[in-house]
């Protein structure tokens, strides 16, 4: 299952997330501790949610990986920003830091990629181009990890019978910053 919300508006993203969040359902949204949370309004956002409807879970460095492991075991949709795009494939590249762990995307049965529309390449080997250009810029900040994502996993391995989120979400919603 996924959605596609193109060209918004910086200023709307934390409404459309929020949107987004609401037509997959309640429960424990966890999000990375990023700036781009306080410069788009969604933090904001989720405090200011009253409705008591979901939890909010915020990935936190000083807690250490195991802690922030057991709070994402926890949530239904997991919220990250996405560095570059893949157009041909629909993928997301999505760094993994000490800010958004790479959990964020895979262990909730939700992901919500948020992507800027001028960070999509039209094929791969432009999105590479891009990584290296980023990686000579200040190679002591590089991801250590970098995930291409394509929507939700789909495996027949096991028996032939066919598993939809296999090895990440089920349901993906991309939001598009134009």
């Amino acid at each position: 299952y996924c959605h596609w919300l193109l060209a918004v508006e910086a200023e709307q993203t934390a409404t459309v997330a929020g949107e987004a969040i609401n037509s997959w359902g309640n429960g424990v949204v966890a999000y990375p501790s990023v700036s781009q949370v306080d410069s788009l309004g969604i933090k904001a956002a989720f405090e200011a949610d009253t409705s008591g409807e979901r939890t909010y879970i915020q990935w936190d460095p000083a807690l250490g990986r195991e802690a922030n492991l057991e709070n994402i075991n926890k949530a239904d949709i997991g919220i990250t920003f996405a560095c570059a795009g893949i157009a041909e494939t629909s993928t997301v590249i999505q760094p993994s830091t000490a800010e958004s762990g790479r959990a964020l995307s895979l262990i909730p049965d939700t992901h919500i990629a948020i992507i800027w529309a001028d960070t999509i390449f039209p094929r791969m080997t432009q999105s590479m181009e891009f990584l290296a250009e980023e990686f000579r810029k200040d190679p002591e900040k590089f991801p250590r990890n970098v995930v291409h994502i394509s929507g939700p996993s789909r495996t027949a391995d096991i028996e032939m019978v066919t598993v939809d989120g296999a090895h990440g979400p089920i349901k993906v919603t991309y939001i598009v910053i134009d």
